[in-house]
């Protein structure tokens, strides 16, 4: 048996990790360049299997590949693929939501708090500059025996917490109704709800779902709650802050900092008002990456593919029909 395979939008230079696993099903892997016509590119390869990661995949994309069996997405976002048209013409939408990528999110957050904490980029810019910066003007709060504060407690808010403990941070705290207790008292972090939270918590952590789709989990009303020496730190979704209320807390200085990893809008539109708000470490979605996770993505979403092109149920089905 003989198949394409075409890959929109490549995680990597190669190929190499996809060809290892379908080239020995007889897959002939295909890169399509940045600036094809995807419809038109994939009509021309009529792969049996796409891979893709934010490109849009609608019904004109499905419809023009009439082999297609699988589109694979590298991450767990499936959000840009048309469902509905995918199940009609029974082509199989499988994800990798799993990919032990909490602990480069943790380390992104951890690296985002330091750096806003300890005034990092702002000192940096001074001392190249000649300058020393105004300690008085700039102050920097301890945070012996702070509270980390979690907005959703997923694996990355777990390493999160063990990770500010060594820090030095007193406890953790939690605000999601879906986590049972014993997982809790397993990591130490005690239960609460979300107002409780913003008044308590010295760093706020958002690590909600990415399936749920949240709007404004963070509004201007709970921003009012956060102390005046709290960080926001937000690697989950750009939809679950309101952007334009947070930028007005820290233009006011009654937010410490933020630390952003996702806005509502990708990239950031330049009138976005975080891109200009004081005390603020932006970041561009890059909070699960690594070579090891970029890897670990490539290979779980082949194997998948190997599976549906092998008649075998995947791992990961979006949209099963039977």
């Amino acid at each position: 048996m003989s198949f394409n395979v075409a890959i929109l939008e490549p995680l990597a230079p190669d190929t190499a990790v996809e060809r290892s696993i379908l080239e020995p099903l007889g897959g002939r892997v295909v890169t399509v360049g940045a600036t094809s016509s995807a419809i038109a590119a994939v009509a021309a390869i009529n792969p049996q299997a796409l891979f893709v990661r934010r490109q849009r995949v609608g019904a004109p994309l499905l419809e023009a590949a009439g082999a297609l069996k699988v589109v694979a997405c590298y991450g767990e976002d499936i959000s840009n693929i048309d469902l509905a048209s995918a199940t009609r013409n029974k082509v199989a939408v499988v994800s990798v939501p799993e990919y032990g990528a909490e602990h480069e999110k943790s380390d992104h957050v951890l690296a985002l708090y330091l750096a806003l904490q300890r005034r990092i980029v702002p000192r940096d810019r001074h001392t190249r500059a000649g300058r020393r910066s105004e300690r008085y003007a700039d102050p920097i709060p301890g945070r012996l025996g702070a509270v980390l504060g979690l907005v959703g407690c997923g694996p990355a808010g777990l390493e999160a917490a063990r990770k500010f403990a060594a820090l030095g941070f007193a406890r953790t705290i939690c605000a999601d109704p879906t986590i049972d207790d014993e997982t809790l008292a397993h990591h130490s972090i005690a239960r609460t709800d979300i107002t409780t939270l913003c008044q308590t918590a010295d760093v706020v952590m958002l690590d909600l779902p990415i399936d749920k789709k949240p709007l404004h989990v963070i509004d201007a009303a709970y921003l009012a709650l956060m102390k005046s020496t709290t960080i926001l730190i937000n690697v989950c979704r750009g939809d679950c802050v309101d952007e334009p209320a947070l930028a007005d807390a820290l233009n006011r200085y009654a937010l410490f900092g933020a630390g952003l990893d996702v806005f509502s809008s990708e990239p950031p539109s330049r009138d976005n008002p975080l891109l200009t708000a004081p005390n603020t470490i932006l970041s561009d979605n890059t909070s699960r990456y690594s070579q090891r996770t970029i890897e670990i993505l490539r290979t779980h979403a082949a194997e998948d593919v190997a599976k549906v092109i092998s008649g075998r149920t995947p791992n990961h089905w979006a949209n099963p029909w039977t």
